[in-house]
């Protein structure tokens, strides 16, 4: 599994060197340095599930994902909850592990990044995004 694949050079080559393979893309929003990989994974792994929002359809979602809704991906042995978090993005989700609490997206988990990052939100969803409790 991978998230937000910017590059897919870098997931091949950690992927070649460990022998393993792709079971899922996870995608926390629209960017494309966050989702520029994802059509060159795809074509080494077409059944590869693509994982994120519903706005992301365009960038290669397969599967829309939004707040509440629960992730099993079966190969990794995860479960994961999904969270809008807005205030990089308006389409912003966040995968929580509740058994693995280091896996989180890169943003919106620090409140100072996530604040100061604000490309498409208003103050009200920042705030949203910065005052999350997890789950679990």
């Amino acid at each position: 599994m991978v998230v937000d694949p910017g590059q897919a050079q870098p997931v091949l080559d950690s992927l070649q060197a460990s022998g393993g393979s792709l079971a899922a893309i996870l995608v926390t929003h629209h960017h494309h340095d966050h989702v520029d990989g994802i059509p060159e994974l795809v074509a080494r792994w077409p059944s590869a599930r693509i994982i994120g929002p519903a706005d992301c359809a365009a960038k290669g979602v397969r599967e829309a994902v939004d707040h509440g809704d629960v992730v099993e991906i079966p190969e990794a042995g995860l479960s994961l909850q999904v969270m809008a978090t807005p205030g990089h993005t308006q389409d912003h989700l966040s995968y929580f592990c509740p058994h693995c609490p280091s896996i989180r997206t890169r943003r919106c988990f620090v409140a100072t990044h996530c604040f100061w990052q604000v490309v498409a939100a208003s103050s009200t969803a920042r705030w949203s995004s910065i005052s999350i409790r997890w789950a679990g």
